[in-house]
């Protein structure tokens, strides 16, 4: 970076300290501990880290708790508090001490259950985001058919020392559970919790099913009408593209919900439990694709929620690869993993449009923990996310575009935002976007369930807004192409508080820059490559398309 503080002053209304791994207080946050057997689940058991009360437990997958819920975050065993049940421990803590937990609502049961977390008795406060501005709440209620991720300052700790920190039901009547996961608690000693596999040096990631399954169930849409543009999941017609303000009484069609039409047919879908290749419940990379023929005329486009199975380099088709390099033989690089993002024109699949394949990290599917965490209070701790890119190939007639998303949890609806930046793009795609839209994701269990608010955005008008100084992906320097000059490698190192205020000052969400949560949590962070592929009728517009990306020595710092 290389502004000062003070010109950052116009677009930048907090600062943010990060709560860091350096020095998690708790004990089995995941809940791995006792270990129990498959489909089984245990009110209060003893070895646990933790004391409960009340109706509150740990369950194993395929449980009474945990049958149908959706995938677990962190290996293969919940928490789980019904009615006024509890958790607790003591623990040493710090002031600036920060608790992130994943939760979700027990599948089958009506009755939502909402948290409060305390302190030696005294109950502390969310600072939720919100459109019109953070709300201030006692408690939260988790979302249901997802983890979100909630995190809240532990405002008591004012000097160092143990604490006993409890997490608390409120249901009192009927039958309302919460599941828990990933329970962290910390102080900010370090600048985010990072990534499970930091700078990629052990690369087991997961991708989907490896057969077709071509019926899924579908939940609510997020919204089915409204004043900004709304993007429907797989084939959904797209409204208002563009994020112009539209009608409020446009009805958009939602596949699979009340009153919609069936939803398409893919060759393959849901993200599944089964498919690891990191090993059932280890930590993993995330890798993704949209990539499928589409039961309707046109095309299929949009972010994926399912893909086909990976395919040799060179060949048609989408795959993601990893690969070990060097400093003998790749001195550009060094001694680094790579992960190769690969899309080849397939005519196997002639109604694909805008084929889409990412690979990144998620709190919910296997990083663990939240990427990182920001409270408004200590400027000194802000976490900057680093990485390498480079465009390895490109036919160079074709249009393809190079994006990192960042998922943003802690709001009041529970519905995550997304900041999508155009790192790259070949000549002849517009810049894209700078527009705000809602997107439904409405099938259950899959990988992006159940959409967001998005906000798009391309590096010169973030630039050109709040001077972040972000470089372009070149896709004429590539990295073959030049012989593997370094030239064509491009650095990134992005404040986190910076970008997001900076989004956030521009409009994103149709809000304002304090409608940002406190703690602000990233949850998730992908990489990604978008083409056109248009059905051979279009070929003389849209060619198809070959191009691939490397991406590597990424860190949260």
């Amino acid at each position: 970076m290389t502004r000062t503080r003070r010109q950052l002053a116009h677009c930048v209304a907090a600062t943010f300290a990060l709560a860091g791994s350096a020095a998690f207080a708790q004990s089995n946050g995941g809940f791995e501990a006792p270990a129990l057997a498959n489909g089984v689940f245990n009110y209060g058991p003893s070895g646990a880290s933790w004391s409960f009360t009340g109706g509150a437990g740990i369950a194993a997958p395929n449980s009474g708790f945990t049958t149908g819920a959706p995938e677990i975050p962190q290996a293969r065993q919940v928490g789980f508090i019904q009615n006024s049940g509890t958790m607790q421990q003591t623990v040493f803590l710090a002031p600036g001490a920060v608790l992130s937990f994943m939760a979700t609502q027990r599948n089958g049961y009506p009755d939502d259950q909402e948290l409060q977390v305390l302190v030696n008795g005294v109950v502390q406060n969310f600072k939720l985001g919100a459109p019109s501005g953070r709300v201030t709440v006692d408690r939260v209620k988790p979302a249901r058919g997802w983890y979100e991720t909630y995190a809240v300052r532990l405002a008591s700790v004012t000097t160092s020392g143990n604490y006993t920190v409890t997490i608390k039901g409120l249901r009192t009547t009927g039958d309302g559970t919460a599941l828990i996961d990933s329970v962290a608690v910390s102080t900010p000693a370090s600048r985010a919790y990072g990534f499970w596999d930091q700078g990629l040096a052990s690369g087991a990631w997961r991708s989907d099913l490896p057969t077709s399954t071509p019926g899924f169930a579908t939940g609510p849409c997020i919204a089915t009408q409204g004043s900004v543009g709304i993007i429907g999941a797989g084939g959904t017609p797209v409204s208002n593209w563009n994020g112009n303000v539209v009608d409020a009484t446009k009805v958009l069609d939602c596949y699979g919900g009340p009153g919609g039409p069936s939803y398409p047919t893919y060759t393959q879908s849901n993200w599944t439990s089964y498919g690891y290749t990191a090993g059932s419940g280890a930590a993993h990379w995330i890798g993704t694709l949209n990539n499928e023929i589409v039961a309707k005329p046109g095309c299929g486009s949009g972010p994926p929620n399912q893909s086909l199975p990976n395919v040799p380099a060179g060949s048609p088709g989408a795959s993601l690869l990893l690969t070990s390099v060097t400093a003998a033989s790749d001195p550009a690089i060094g001694n680094k993993n790579v992960v190769n993002i690969l899309y080849n024109y397939d005519a196997a699949q002639p109604n694909v449009c805008i084929p889409y394949l990412a690979f990144g990290a998620s709190t919910a599917h296997g990083n663990e923990k939240p990427i990182a965490i920001a409270t408004v209070a200590d400027a000194a701790h802000r976490p900057n996310i680093q990485f390498k890119e480079f465009v390895t190939a490109t036919d160079g007639s074709s249009y393809a575009v190079a994006w990192i998303t960042f998922w943003v949890s802690g709001w009041s609806d529970n519905l995550r935002r997304l900041v999508q930046v155009q790192l790259g793009k070949q000549a002849g795609v517009p810049q894209k976007f700078s527009n705000y839209q809602i997107w439904n994701w409405n099938v259950v269990d899959s990988y992006y369930y159940p959409g967001g608010r998005a906000h798009h955005n391309n590096v010169n008008q973030l630039n050109a807004s709040c001077g972040l100084g972000l470089p372009a992906v070149s896709f004429t320097n590539t990295y073959v192409g030049s012989g593997h000059s370094p030239s064509s490698i491009t650095s990134y190192d992005i404040d986190l508080y910076d970008l997001l205020n900076c989004v956030a000052s521009n409009g994103a969400w149709n809000g304002v820059p304090s409608q940002l949560p406190d703690p602000l949590v990233i949850s998730g962070v992908e990489w990604a490559i978008e083409n056109v592929q248009a059905p051979p009728a279009y070929h003389g517009d849209w060619p198809p398309a070959h191009n691939a990306l490397g991406i590597y020595d990424m860190r949260i710092q």
